[in-house]
């Protein structure tokens, strides 16, 4: 449907809908943009909601803090959260710092579309090997994460502490 006709429906609808009694639920406050991620498509939330609790103790870091080029870094996620957490480590995404602003680096990797489980209370590692033509500056990774509510699945972006590249 066209942007002009869903309006002039809309516009139609709600004196009717208000004429019934019915509550019209509320506009999106801001546009809903895919995520960008190897070409796979933004997961689209399923079933109830999952709450806040579930997610506020997910996260993302790389060890070492500081690493060269082309050296080894450690991804750890930890799930402080009150369920159990479905992830990829290898699906994450390593941006840079730029003007103020993340910048998603292009980097050649090559995964399998497995999800893995954390329980809450635990750590899972994944090693990936930085760019060797990476150059120095402020970077981080950004996974996704999923947590099971009612058999249905919520997807949340969990972006991981800044760590340098030197």
């Amino acid at each position: 449907m066209a942007p002009a006709s869903a309006s002039l429906r809309l516009l139609v609808l709600l004196p009717l809908l208000a004429a019934c009694g019915v509550t019209p639920p509320e506009p999106r406050t801001e546009p809903v943009r895919p995520e960008r991620s190897r070409g796979a498509h933004a997961p689209t939330p399923r079933g109830p909601a999952a709450t806040d609790s579930e997610f506020a103790g997910i996260r993302l870091h790389v060890e070492p803090p500081v690493a060269a080029p082309g050296a080894e870094v450690a991804l750890v996620l930890a799930n402080g959260g009150s369920a159990a957490i479905g992830f990829n480590l290898c699906m994450s995404i390593l941006e840079r710092l730029s003007a103020h602003a993340w910048v998603p680096v292009p980097v050649a990797a090559v995964c399998t579309r497995e999800l893995r489980t954390a329980a809450p209370g635990t750590q899972a590692r994944y090693t990936k090997r930085l760019p060797a033509a990476l150059p120095p500056g402020i970077y981080r990774y950004v996974t996704g994460v999923e947590s099971p509510v009612n058999a249905a699945a919520r997807h949340r972006r969990v972006e991981g502490e800044a760590f340098e590249v030197r």
